[in-house]
Formats: C-alpha cells, structure tokens, sequence
C-alpha cells in the first residue's frame, strides 16, 4: 500500500512539473548589457605577454555596455565629471565575434570566453586595437 501511494505521489510530481511554463527567449549580447547595461572593468590590457592595466584598480578604466548598442569607455577617476569616449558594439549571433567602434576606431576581437562575470576578448588582425582585453564585472569597493 505505502509503495502504491509513492508511486502516485511521484508520478503526480513529475507530470505536474514543466508543462505550462512558457521560456522567454533573451538576447544573445543580453550578457554584455543585462538587457539594460552593465559596467565592466578592464581587468587586463595585454600585449606579447605584458599587461598594460594599471595596478591601482581605481585607475583602471570601465566599459559600460547598453541594451541599445552603444557603449562608453572610461576611466574609473573621472566617472561623473567627464564624458567617456562613446561607441557602438556587435556582437555575433553565436558569441563568437565582438566589434566596437569608437568614431575612426574599429576594435575587432575574437571572443575567448564569456560568462556574466568575465570577457575575454582577443584582437583580430585588423583591429585598431591590438591588445587582448580581460573584463570583469564591476567589482564592489
């Protein structure tokens, strides 16, 4: 008798479970921008093995990237006071391939990983930035 009511109480839970939900797709690039923005700080500016970053965290430099496709670069001391060099970003239906373009600047990168806590982003051979790029969501002071 106790295995019949388990085995009825079980089916109940598993036929019960995931039939009416209704999954809404996001965006593909909603990781850069959480459908909305998201502030991510340059971790790492590499070149032939050397990075380039500031040791100082506050001296380092953010991008804040928007749902509507335009991001900002900028650095972290002059938040509020200064306007940030302003773009534009695409990125790839399969993630593979991300591009900003800042004005007379186009940065072609490769993307080697990407997750909601970190980007890393390699230069392409006609980027006019020729560094590799390691972003890390914007870290609580």
């Amino acid at each position: 008798m106790k295995f019949i009511l388990q085995i009825i109480l079980l089916t109940i839970i598993i036929t019960s479970c995931g039939n009416e939900i209704d999954f809404v797709e996001l965006p593909k690039d909603s990781i850069l921008h959480d459908n909305g923005s998201k502030v991510w700080l340059i971790d790492e500016i590499i070149n032939s093995s050397k990075n380039f970053a500031p040791s100082n965290v506050r001296k380092r430099s953010v991008i804040i990237f928007y749902s509507n496709y335009k991001c900002i670069m900028q650095p972290l001391d002059s938040l509020g006071n200064k306007v940030g060099k302003s773009g534009n970003f695409e990125l790839s239906i399969d993630n593979t391939d991300l591009t900003i373009n800042f004005n007379q600047e186009k940065w072609t990168f490769d993307v080697l990983k990407i997750n909601h806590l970190e980007i890393i982003l390699l230069p392409k051979d006609d980027s006019s930035f020729p560094y590799e790029l390691r972003l890390k969501t914007f870290p609580e002071f």
